[in-house]
């Protein structure tokens, strides 16, 4: 054939090859009724294999005219054979790759080799063999370690903010909704959430927040409508000119005052409120909204229910639930009813709006004690849907509303520190206080100073619990963005006294990796050069030895474990001379798969695919795994929650969860 035949081919082909790339990467998510006979054919028994070989992905015709070669690079990245991972925890450098899962009643039973396990499923009548399809990847369900489940399900069905690229569009949004909702009533308060001043496009000064007038300017349906929209971290509440009179007319707010204990009132130039409430401030607006009640609770979970379990996610930690949240959780239960999800509840007395501790677990005690429980839900074999040991407390505000508590002053507010939300000698004692009700306690801490105050405190109560013979603490910090070098360490030994601790007696780092990717842009001129260096220390802290969680704290971020995975593996250094806080995939996977359930006593039963553990794994098209595979082009594509299937793409929600 003439060469210029040949080339003709040639390019003929790469141009069929990139063709296929390219429509590979923008296939829509769609039904795939293979996988759907698969899911859906799970029984009591089940044996399910992957080739775990690289099959050639160019066609025949291709490889018969030898340019295949040529084409190589071109489809590197589409997925190649199926694999199944377990992250056995006694393999942390691997990924535990196996050949073939046995499940029997919702649990592991073993992994192997397809010749050693096949003879096990034919022992049982009714087994089933299954084969992970081509091009696609088995492994442990996800765990959030950090979100808030309700208030997921309320961000679904109220004004959504997220991601407003400017106060217009954030206007714009506000009357969307209100013309979508055309029975509302006048009365009614709107509440929604997600916005971000620091992004605004037509805000030029981003150390200011906007004023309940900004909100409706020159908007006639916004005018008289009462709207209370929390900022995207949840530390900061707006409020529009009509919400604002409503809760000044209870007198609540002091008049003049900017800083009040553990929170600000945002003044205008003649000292009134101007709108934005921060922190413990918000309280005054929260006492004034009318409270959820079960039937909201109820169409809450389910949204966001849905949702989790399309990214994967069967496991929870409920990072701030009010006493109501709780007896609501434990009265869907004792019905016979499963939440969904693994829900991992931090009781939060701040959200029940009830300041003193003693009267916060007294009100508990008698909410639950009415419904036929204790104060304690321990759960350790993860059997229920429902667990409860763990209080939640708060140390400090954010940094995006300048309410994280620092050492130093900001580098773009000189004169402020941010704000404890604690009193700072009262910290030991309520710590010890919950420590002696049997709670494991989770701070939320962001500055370096509310870390290292509270890190004194861990200490002390670990300290006091060791010389009484007591060692399973496995206090929490949630955060836990800006550190000291110098308190690096003390998550894994909190003091000399303590070097030779090894498990649980270290303090768990429970972090959010999306939450970097979200704040990065502000961060240099929050912070400063000098403090970046010890931002969201993934690595550090993880290199140092330390219990490292991963979640999302959504809705605050999306729930998207993949985006995760993506923020905590991409990330750069700010300067040249500041190591890197980027891990590997493994490393990221591990922080949302096998080391969460040890943050919350249930690492002998989820996490990983091991014998006798449940059997909570998800499908996905692609490899996490393979470098040489775009996260973004990864997606999850079907859910198994205790060996049932819970969720498939193109599906939705299947009815065995």
């Amino acid at each position: 054939m003439h060469s210029w035949r040949w080339a003709a081919l040639l390019v003929l082909s790469l141009l069929v090859g990139l063709f296929a790339v390219v429509s590979q990467k923008r296939q829509p998510k769609q039904h795939n009724p293979d996988l759907e006979h698969l899911i859906r054919s799970l029984g009591d028994e089940y044996l399910i294999c992957a080739d775990g070989t690289s099959q050639p992905s160019g066609s025949r015709w291709t490889q018969y005219l030898g340019i295949w070669r040529h084409m190589r690079p071109l489809l590197s990245q589409k997925p190649k054979a199926s694999h199944i991972y377990t992250l056995a925890t006694s393999q942390p450098e691997s990924p535990g790759e196996v050949e073939c899962l046995f499940v029997k009643s919702g649990r592991v039973l073993s992994s192997g080799t397809r010749l050693a396990l096949g003879p096990l499923c034919d022992s049982f009548q009714g087994c089933m063999t299954h084969e992970v399809p081509y091009g696609h990847t088995l492994l442990p369900a996800f765990t959030d370690a950090h979100g808030h489940l309700l208030d997921l399900g309320q961000s679904l069905l109220s004004v959504d903010l997220t991601g407003a690229e400017s106060l217009s569009e954030c206007r714009e949004r506000l009357e969307s909704f209100l013309a979508s909702h055309p029975d509302l009533d006048k009365s009614a308060w709107i509440e929604g959430g997600g916005w971000d001043h620091t992004r605004w496009i037509d805000w030029p000064n981003k150390a200011r927040f906007p004023t309940a007038q900004d909100m409706i300017e020159n908007s006639v349906s916004l005018r008289e409508r009462k709207i209370s929209l929390k900022r995207i971290d949840f530390h900061a509440l707006w409020l529009s000119p009509a919400a604002l009179q409503t809760v000044m007319a209870d007198d609540k707010i002091p008049p003049g005052v900017e800083v009040i204990p553990g929170g600000s009132i945002v003044l205008d130039s003649e000292g009134r409120p101007s709108g934005v409430l921060v922190d413990h401030a918000m309280r005054f607006a929260l006492e004034v909204i009318p409270r959820w009640t079960n039937e909201d609770r109820k169409k809450f979970l389910k949204q966001a229910v849905d949702l989790l379990l399309s990214e994967g996610i069967t496991g929870v930690g409920d990072a701030a639930a009010s006493i109501d949240d709780i007896v609501f959780y434990a009265d869907t239960i004792r019905a016979g009813t499963d939440l969904g999800v693994r829900t991992y509840a931090f009781l939060s007395c701040e959200s029940s709006q009830i300041v003193d501790d003693a009267e916060c677990f007294e009100a508990l005690v008698s909410r639950l004690a009415a419904s036929g429980s204790g104060p304690l839900l321990l759960n350790e074999d993860a059997a229920s849907d429902f667990t409860l040991r763990t209080v939640k407390l708060f140390a400090d505000g954010a940094l995006g509303s300048w309410g994280a508590a620092l050492f130093l002053p900001y580098s773009d507010r000189p004169t402020e520190r941010g704000s404890l939300t604690m009193n700072e000698s009262a910290i030991p004692a309520i710590v010890n206080y919950w420590a002696d009700k049997g709670y494991q306690i989770a701070t939320h801490a962001i500055g370096d100073r509310a870390n290292a105050l509270v890190l004194d405190a861990y200490e002390e109560v670990l300290l006091r619990l060791t010389s009484q013979g007591e060692h399973d603490l496995r206090a929490r910090i949630e955060h836990a963005q800006i550190l000291r070098s110098q308190d690096f360490a003390r998550f894994k030994s909190p003091t000399s006294q303590l070097m030779r601790t090894q498990g649980p007696l270290s303090i768990i780092a429970s972090m959010q990796p999306s939450q970097y990717a979200s704040d990065e842009h502000y961060l240099p001129s929050r912070l400063g050069p000098d403090r970046l260096a010890n931002a969201f220390p993934w690595r550090s802290l993880l290199g140092s030895g330390s219990h490292v969680l991963f979640g999302s704290d959504f809705p605050v971020e999306s729930p998207s474990v993949l985006a995760g995975i993506r923020a905590a593996t991409t990330r750069t250094s700010p300067t040249a001379d500041v190591v890197p806080e980027t891990l590997t995939r493994l490393e990221a996977l591990r922080a949302y798969t096998s080391a969460p359930p040890f943050g919350q006593f249930q690492e002998k039963v989820l996490g990983s695919l091991e014998s006798e553990k449940w059997a909570d794994w998800i499908l996905t098209f692609g490899d996490i795994l393979d470098d040489r595979q775009d996260l973004q082009d990864i997606r999850v594509v079907a859910t198994v929650k205790r060996g049932k299937p819970a969720w498939l793409e193109g599906k939705g929600r299947l009815s065995s969860v």
